[in-house]
C-alpha cells in the first residue's frame, strides 16, 4: 500500500505559528465589527509543488489608525512569516517562503482606516 498524504489547512497552520503580531491577534478573515486594528491572513491561490508539497499563495493585511502603525504591523507580519518555525501546530515542515509583493498602501474604502498588504508564498509538507 502507498503511503498518501494530504494539505493541511496551510491557513491555520500559518496563522497559529505567527499570531499574535505586535499584540494584535492574527485572523483569516477580517473581523465584523472592525476593531481599530486587525492582522489578516488569508489563502488566495497557490499550487501543489509535488505531491507532497503545498504552495499556497497568502495575503496580509493590516489595519491600523495610522499609516506608520500599519505598514509596521504589515511589515512584522511578513518578517514573521519568513522566520516560521521548523513545523507547525498541525505537525508538518514549513520549508520556504517567498515574497511575491512586498508591502503597498492600500486604504480601505468601506473604513478609511490606513491599510497596508503584502504576498508571500510558503511551502509545506503535506501530512500523513
Amino acid at each position: 500500500m502507498t503511503e498518501r498524504l494530504t494539505f493541511v489547512p496551510a491557513t491555520r497552520a500559518v496563522i497559529e505559528a505567527i499570531s499574535p503580531v505586535d499584540g494584535v491577534t492574527v485572523f483569516s478573515r477580517p473581523q465584523n465589527p472592525r476593531p481599530s486594528e486587525q492582522v489578516v491572513i488569508r489563502r488566495v491561490g497557490g499550487t501543489a509543488r509535488d505531491l507532497v508539497t503545498d504552495a499556497p499563495l497568502f495575503t496580509v493585511e493590516a489595519w491600523a489608525q495610522d499609516d506608520e502603525r500599519a505598514e509596521r504591523l504589515c511589515n512584522l507580519a511578513r518578517f514573521a512569516l519568513h522566520s516560521l518555525p521548523r513545523s507547525s501546530s498541525l505537525g508538518v515542515p514549513f520549508y520556504t517562503v517567498v515574497e511575491i509583493a512586498g508591502p503597498a498602501f492600500l486604504p480601505d474604502p468601506e473604513t478609511d482606516l490606513p491599510r497596508y498588504s503584502c504576498t508571500v508564498q510558503v511551502a509545506l509538507r503535506g501530512a500523513e
